[in-house]
């Protein structure tokens, strides 16, 4: 799973060393399901509610953004995604959760 974004900017969670409550170890209550997912399924987020949330992000394993969703986070549709791995980028106010999909 790479360590930054398309532009090479480090993700939030990849820049803190050690232990401790950093924003890394709050990423880790995230959850998406079902992971798999079927081709123009939808997966369900869970434990976004801590966090301000911006935008949630579907990029390929070449920084291309495939979509981009600005409400209902609890929610993602894939809509035409071919099958792979792909990334669920959800920006938030206190940084970066990045996730590992696999569509099928």
């Amino acid at each position: 799973i790479p360590n930054s974004d398309a532009n090479g900017d480090l993700f939030p969670e990849c820049r803190r060393r050690g232990g401790g409550t950093g924003f890394g170890r709050l990423s880790n209550d995230v959850k998406l399901s079902p992971n798999p997912v079927l081709k123009n399924g939808e997966i369900q987020i869970q434990g976004l509610e801590k966090f301000n949330i911006e935008s949630v992000e579907i990029v390929d394993m070449f920084g291309n953004i495939k979509s981009t969703q600005k409400t209902d986070f609890n929610k993602l549709r894939l809509g035409n995604l071919n099958t792979g791995i792909y990334f669920v980028k959800i920006s938030t106010k206190q940084g970066v959760i990045q996730k590992k999909i696999i569509v099928i």
